[in-house]
């Protein structure tokens, strides 16, 4: 197992050690997918669009939220719920 990953120490890497990377080594959380330190719609949320759009990314710094391979809806509507309506809504 790799250490580095396994972050909370239960034998297993998985959401959870997710979430601890991202809050405790990297400093972030979920959904900054250019790990600014920051989820926000013009730094998450475009982005990820214009890769539904185009068909393209994939990966952590695509988009790809789910983890399964693509940037599709499915990604686009993970980051809306993350980062809320917008002001003025």
């Amino acid at each position: 197992m790799d250490e580095q990953l396994a972050g909370v120490a239960d034998g297993v890497v998985n959401q959870a050690d997710l979430y601890y990377y991202l809050e405790e080594v990297l400093g972030t959380k979920f959904g900054d997918t250019n790990l600014d330190g920051a989820v926000t719609s013009n730094g998450d949320l475009f982005p990820a669009n214009s890769n539904v759009a185009n068909g393209t990314g994939s990966g952590w710094s695509g988009g790809d939220l789910d983890f399964d391979g693509d940037v599709d809806f499915d990604d686009v509507i993970i980051l809306g719920q993350i980062i809320g309506p917008s002001v003025g809504e």
